[in-house]
């Protein structure tokens, strides 16, 4: 569906979660200098909200623009303002899951290094955590560091990339700032002599320090111009999953890592799609999970054509989905996925620049289970129609069987008997996961109950 109408612009959507798992979701219009966001209401996304005076003017492309994050019904949006050299960057806070914006905050000191790129990161104990780009007068001795905002105040910029990293950052590929607990990593792209390859700085004190940093790209890819495409990731415990892109063989493709945390060990890298030939050009890699569940989205170009393409897993890397494509509608480009992922539920929104609008799909993972039942020897599948809120079973036989839907907490929410050819309704749950039962052929599976 559409999660902007057109005229408010389309670039570069970005989307998290709030408390109630509804989608937050933000984006810029390059031609107007505007950033809007929106939330999912239970049926539709509400009318797009101006997140900035009407006076300032918000740097946007495809390649950079507004970031955003969200913990619970804590959001923050941050950006850079036009025109960088005489603008600071600014957040935007809500605290009632993004139904409601602050006024901007100012990111940094009044006066001080330039900057652009700004991201952001909530943890429980980091809080609100920007990372950005910062130079010196004239755009010069580029270099990625983080402030935090503690007592109502921005701290000093802390030092990410320097003195880790050699020669100087990527100055026109924007960073990505993670967080979880008090682990807080910055993952961004180097220029050493124009080798461009990934690296991560680590704090394990909520962003308050920077204590190491690490090339986590073995791709060694040397080019003499800016890629403006740098990387994404995920905290799992003391690891770090994430993706690139990378030129170093077979034109412009993604890659996939995992890094031991804190001391940035690289452990299993690969590319995504090794079948994707060296005319088909892949950039702008995003991933969300939790665990080993994990979700990647990038843009494909192929044969002229822009697309956006999944791959997904419940058991890490090892069991990576072969990609499919999300967009519905191939006409024109469709450029710039975002993903969030909670309960069971994928949710991507990406920039399809023809019909001037955010597009957004959401991908529910299914139980679907074949088990041997004790005494009828049944085969069990299940599937979840969301459309109508029904589950419809394919069990071979037998005519019908005594089911139970319990919640996460083991209450029996619903019960009933299923008869061959009927449906198991589940519209009046509430949002959440459950796990459906038949007790007598030995059966459970998992489902996720969501509006849509």
């Amino acid at each position: 569906m559409d999660a902007s109408p057109t005229g408010v612009g389309y670039y570069r959507p970005r989307i998290a979660l709030n408390a109630d798992l509804d989608p937050i979701v933000i984006w810029g219009d390059a031609p107007n200098g505007t950033a809007h966001a929106t939330v999912w209401n239970g049926t539709s996304f509400n009318v797009p909200q101006l997140l900035h005076p009407a006076g300032v003017q918000v740097a946007a492309a495809d390649w950079q623009g507004p970031e955003l994050d969200a913990l619970g019904n804590e959001a923050w949006v941050v950006f850079k303002a036009l025109p960088e050299m005489d603008m600071p960057m600014y957040a935007v806070r809500s605290l009632d899951g993004g139904t409601t914006w602050s006024d901007t905050l100012r990111i940094g000191a009044a006066t001080g290094p330039f900057d652009r790129f700004p991201t952001v990161a909530l943890g429980p104990s980091a809080g609100a955590v920007v990372e950005y780009m910062a130079f010196d007068s004239g755009f010069t001795d580029p270099r990625h560091v983080t402030t935090r905002w503690v007592g109502g105040a921005w701290e000093p910029p802390v030092p990410v990339s320097a003195p880790f990293a050699p020669g100087e950052v990527c100055d026109c590929c924007p960073g990505r700032a993670l967080a979880q607990g008090d682990t807080v990593v910055v993952v961004y792209r180097n220029n050493d002599a124009n080798l461009r390859t990934i690296w991560a700085g680590m704090s394990g004190d909520g962003g308050a320090t920077c204590t190491s940093g690490a090339d986590i790209d073995p791709t060694g890819w040397t080019f003499n111009t800016c890629p403006s495409s740098s990387a994404d990731g995920a905290i799992a415990g003391d690891s770090l999953r994430y993706v690139l892109m990378s030129g170093a063989s077979q034109g412009l493709k993604v890659y996939a890592g995992s890094t031991h945390l804190p001391d940035l060990t690289v452990g299993p890298f690969f590319r995504i799609d090794p079948s994707a030939g060296s005319s088909t050009l892949q950039q702008f890699p995003r991933m969300a999970g939790s665990g080993d569940t994990l979700g990647i989205v990038w843009q494909r170009t192929m044969s002229g054509n822009k697309d956006v393409l999944f791959s997904w897993s419940v058991t890490g890397w090892a069991g990576l989905s072969a990609p499919q494509a999300v967009t519905v509608n191939s006409a024109g480009p469709q450029m710039t996925p975002d993903i969030a992922f909670a309960n069971g539920i994928f949710r991507i929104v990406w920039s399809d620049q023809s019909a001037d609008v955010v597009r957004y799909r959401s991908a529910t993972i299914m139980g679907s289970v074949g088990i041997s039942g004790p005494s009828a020897g049944a085969d069990v599948h299940f599937r979840q129609d969301p459309a109508n809120g029904a589950l419809w079973l394919d069990l071979s036989g037998t005519r019908g069987t005594m089911y139970r839907i319990h919640d996460m907490a083991g209450a029996v929410v619903a019960r009933g008997t299923w008869r061959q050819g009927a449906s198991i309704p589940i519209n009046g749950l509430p949002t959440g996961s459950y796990v459906l039962t038949l007790p007598d052929v030995g059966f459970h599976g998992h489902f996720v109950r969501t509006y849509p």
